[in-house]
């Protein structure tokens, strides 16, 4: 029969589904495609098909009583996820009867069908719930109140086991508020809830508490006491508790009389996979509750172990008991001697003969899957040839490869880096039906996350996997959002990208938001990115992801600045202090230091006004002395010197933190461009220095060169330039002489600066010259390129409590009257 079209499977699979079908060529696809199980969550217009119009909305007003179908899932999601965003954005939630409605079915739907719940699923069933219980609508007598009955499918459904996870801590935490919610409503817990609670404990971590509860607990009552054992067993391996988990056992094995043989297939298949040969062993040899012996399946877990680890005589010891029971075993275990006749001789010719003998005498159900299994074995021992031996000898013997076979050898070309080998297996993969286990969805979403990143990304096959993900309803990692996000943000396709996160990121823990959020912000970075292009991104990043903390806002603010684009700069600071009061996007002290140095490095005088009007109505931060010394330098560079001085320098000193080193060499920058008083300004702050025996360090002598040199004062800075060894015990530099240069005004008192240092220091000179000059074009002066730049980061000079104002007052009090003189 011929194998129908990847085109026409994905049309029938639209009708079935009632959904248009949308090609993957389509550029629309990822925001025209509403996800199954995800509603919008970023702020959007609403809109309305001319069907809905005619036959109504179809969305159903109550969940009670309805089929446990994906649509209806997604809306009971959906409801979860309006909440969360009402709690962002400050808007009204959900009614009670709504969410109360959503949690019984979302966790009855979920147990109906046997489906662990997702992470994001638990996630916004505990706000929910939590919610829920601050309005007194658990185990209440309010109308709409959870039930025991829903506490019960709520513990249920969390119960079921997760194999592809170690520990849930998440489930634990869910579980625990419906545990402490009989307490707090003075309940007895009841006993049929106990089974549950104990799995969840077994498997989240918490594996001894649950043990000693099933200490308590007759082996007869309840009726599945075994199999609670099995999970608290499964849960010591888990947590690496040996000595109790040997412990356990011999308890089990007192307590029921003996392993039944299905337990000790689970067991040894823990230390199996574990290659724990030893412990495997001894659990293998342990007595039964039965004369049946070890299953056949115990024996395959047992025989590929030693296989793994190198143990030929045992393996061959084991091979030869599997094949005795082989023709008799109602499971598939064919795979497992294959396996074995692969390891010990993989010459094709041999090896398809003992397979085709296998085959004969095997009365199971033997598929492609039992192929695949050695295929695996194969390809994680990268050996690929005896991998396509075996596809061979499969097909040969009426076998088809199936679409497991080709998501290992697309996760072995992964491994491996051969991406374009990839493309190709995947393009045979679409013609398969996909495993039913889900086995793919991880591989997919890695090859997923590759494509994405990939310096020339393929398009049109990246839409493919992401259509083929959507369309079974799977969970797309975060690491593969990121993917998709970085993809759309390269291409310029915000509008696909804002469709994408409108249906998606909701639904994402906070430390998954984080992984796709910093995507956005190296993006924003990007200096080879357009303003306008990072700007856009911006916007959409501060819709999707309104958590993201102040500090991880800052260097996108920065970004900003350095495209000297201050007003886009301070519109991203209006829009962190625009956040409600307890957000943590909210600027600190920190950001509004950083904002008033982003405005000095880009002489913003209008961004100063605003951030600083700001600042006086924000009454969460305190004005401190590193954001007073960031005010200083945005008036210095906005050449308001005096108001840096007057305004925050000596209020610095006036205040209780006190001043840092950068204070005073921030104060004398100011000095520098204020005529006339910044000579005699510059002298005062060295002379208060002095009389409390300050350091005075070379980057701050040199500042204060330039303060002096700025009021044209020649002479002076000569002398201290002369001085410098005897003052501070360092010489002069080129920096000292470029500062001279740079700060004294006029081009003609610079000549006379270039004259002088020329004779006086012609090594420094000739090395200043090496620093490159540029030219003011508007006042026809010249400058050295020498970084003058003040480092506003440094600690207080004083400790907490040590800093005493009135000193200061004193100093200035004497210092002053020599003002009226001058």
């Amino acid at each position: 029969m011929k194998r129908s079209s990847h085109l026409t499977r994905a049309v029938f699979r639209a009708l079935i589904a009632n959904r248009p079908y949308v090609p993957p060529e389509c550029l629309q696809r990822a925001a025209l495609r509403n996800a199954p199980t995800l509603p919008p969550s970023i702020n959007h217009l609403q809109k309305r098909t001319f069907f809905e119009f005619l036959t109504g909305d179809t969305t159903p007003k109550s969940l009670e009583g309805s089929r446990a179908t994906p649509k209806n899932v997604e809306v009971a999601v959906g409801r979860l996820v309006d909440l969360l965003k009402a709690k962002k954005t400050r808007s009204r939630p959900p009614t009670n009867g709504e969410l109360t409605d959503a949690l019984k079915f979302l966790f009855a739907a979920r147990l109906e069908n046997g489906i662990p719940l997702t992470r994001n699923e638990v996630f916004l069933a505990t706000e929910s719930y939590k919610h829920l219980q601050e309005r007194d609508l658990v185990l209440s007598e309010n109308a709409g109140s959870l039930a025991e009955d829903d506490l019960a499918s709520i513990l249920s459904a969390l119960a079921l086991q997760s194999p592809k996870e170690r520990f849930r801590s998440d489930v634990r935490a869910l579980a625990e508020l419906v545990h402490q919610s009989f307490s707090t409503a003075a309940s007895r817990f009841p006993e049929p809830l106990q089974s549950a609670y104990i799995a969840i404990l077994a498997q989240t971590g918490s594996a001894l508490e649950a043990r000693d509860k099933l200490r308590s607990i007759p082996a007869t009552a309840p009726a599945n006491a075994a199999s609670l054992w099995l999970l608290t067993l499964k849960g010591l391996f888990a947590e690496a508790r040996d000595r109790e988990f040997w412990k356990a056992l011999e308890e089990f094995d007192e307590k029921f009389g003996g392993l039944p043989p299905k337990f000790q297939e689970e067991l040894v298949e823990l230390f199996a996979k574990a290659d724990r040969i030893w412990d495997a062993q001894k659990v293998f040899g342990m007595s039964l509750d039965s004369n049946a012996g070890p299953t056949p399946k115990c024996i395959a877990f047992m025989l590929e172990m030693s296989l793994r680890v190198g143990q030929m005589n045992l393996a061959e010891e084991l091979a030869n008991e599997l094949s005795a029971r082989v023709r008799s075993s109602p499971d598939d275990v064919i795979g497992t001697l294959i396996l074995y006749h692969a390891a010990r001789d993989p010459r094709f010719e041999e090896l398809r003969q003992l397979i085709h003998s296998l085959l004969q005498s095997n009365q199971g159900d033997v598929t492609m899957d039992t192929f695949n299994n050695v295929i695996e074995y194969a390809l994680q021992r990268n050996n690929p040839t005896l991998a396509d031996a075996l596809t061979q000898i499969a097909e040969s013997e009426g076998f088809t490869p199936n679409g497991k076979t080709y998501a290992l050898r697309l996760q072995h070309t992964l491994d491996q880096h051969h991406f374009r080998e990839a493309e190709q297996i995947y393009s045979q993969m679409l013609n398969e039906d996909m495993p039913s286990d889900n086995f793919d969805i991880p591989i997919l979403n890695r090859f997923l996350t590759t494509l994405a990143f990939r310096p020339d990304p393929n398009h049109e096959l990246l839409m493919r996997v992401v259509d083929s993900l959507i369309e079974r309803d799977a969970d797309i990692t975060a690491e593969a959002l990121a993917g998709l996000c970085h993809h759309f943000l390269h291409r310029g396709e915000i509008d696909e990208l804002t469709g994408l996160l409108r249906h998606r990121i909701d639904l994402y823990p906070l430390p998954e938001r984080a992984r796709v959020s910093q995507i956005f912000i190296d993006f924003i970075q990007d200096t080879s990115i357009s303003t306008q292009r990072a700007y856009n991104a911006y916007d959409l990043f501060r819709h999707a992801f309104p958590e993201t903390p102040c500090s991880a806002r800052l260097p996108i603010l920065q970004s900003f600045f350095d495209r000297k684009r201050p007003d886009l700069a301070c519109a991203i600071f209006s829009h962190m202090r625009q956040m409600e009061a307890d957000s943590p996007a909210r600027p600190n002290a920190a950001a509004y230091q950083k904002c008033f140095e982003g405005i000095a490095q880009n002489r913003d005088i209008d961004g100063l006004q605003t951030i600083y009007n700001m600042l006086k109505l924000d009454l969460s931060v305190e004005l401190t002395t590193h954001i007073r010394n960031g005010i200083m330098l945005a008036y210095i560079a906005c050449q308001m010197p005096w108001q840096a001085i007057i305004d925050h320098f000596y209020k610095i000193m006036d205040s209780r933190e006190g001043p840092t080193y950068s204070s005073f060499e921030v104060a004398l920058r100011a000095c520098e461009t204020w005529p006339p008083y910044g000579s005699f300004e510059a002298r005062k702050i060295i002379a208060i220095m002095q009389s409390w025996n300050l350091e005075i360090t070379k980057s701050l002598y040199d500042t204060y060169v330039g303060a002096i040199a700025g009021q044209c004062e020649f002479e002076s800075a000569v002398e201290l330039i002369e001085n410098m060894e005897r003052d501070i015990g360092e010489p002069p530099d080129a920096f000292t002489i470029g500062t001279f240069y740079n700060a004294i005004p006029w081009q003609y008192r610079k000549d006379e600066v270039e004259q002088w240092a020329k004779q006086a220091y012609p090594e420094l000179w000739q090395e200043l010259r090496t620093f490159g000059e540029e030219v003011d074009e508007e006042f026809e002066v010249k400058y050295f390129k020498i970084d003058r730049s003040i480092d506003i980061d440094d600690e207080p000079l004083f400790k907490e409590g040590e800093w005493r104002p009135e000193i200061t007052r004193a100093k200035q009090a004497e210092i002053e009257p020599l003002r009226l003189e001058v």
